[in-house]
């Protein structure tokens, strides 16, 4: 009976402990460097007034590898844009750090959602509300 007591709270404790962003998952087998390591594409963007800004994030890929190296890859208008950095998960996992230096320099979000095919977050510095991602 002991036993079974034990069992039944680290499982509880599993369960709960995977209950980490707003939006889920509740629970996943892979670790979140494995999750956010993965090729992004842009699908919804909105502004912190709730509006679509998806259009000025139609082109935007980011693709974050294992070993903390990132790239985020764009057009304006005819032109592609390629900026390389990195990328780390901070605050107990619950925010991503990207530094492409330049214009962009380091920016910080706070990951709402993380799965295998969904990344979603939330810009802390500027005036993105939600940037909805999925796997290329």
């Amino acid at each position: 009976m002991k036993y079974l007591v034990m069992i039944l709270l680290a499982a509880a404790g599993i369960l709960l402990g995977g209950c980490k962003y707003e939006e889920g998952p509740i629970l996943s087998l892979r670790s979140r460097e494995d999750r956010v390591a993965n090729t992004w594409k842009v699908v919804s963007a909105t502004d912190e007034d709730g509006k679509d800004v998806s259009d000025e994030f139609s082109s935007w890929k980011f693709t974050f590898s294992l070993d903390s190296t990132a790239q985020l890859t764009y057009n304006l208008g005819s032109i592609s844009a390629n900026l390389n950095g990195t990328w780390e998960l901070t605050e107990s996992d619950d925010r991503l750090t990207i530094n492409l230096g330049g214009l962009f320099g380091t920016q910080e979000y706070i990951i709402l959602r993380l799965t295998e095919d969904e990344f979603w977050v939330r810009d802390l510095e500027h005036e993105l509300e939600q940037l909805k991602m999925e796997t290329f």
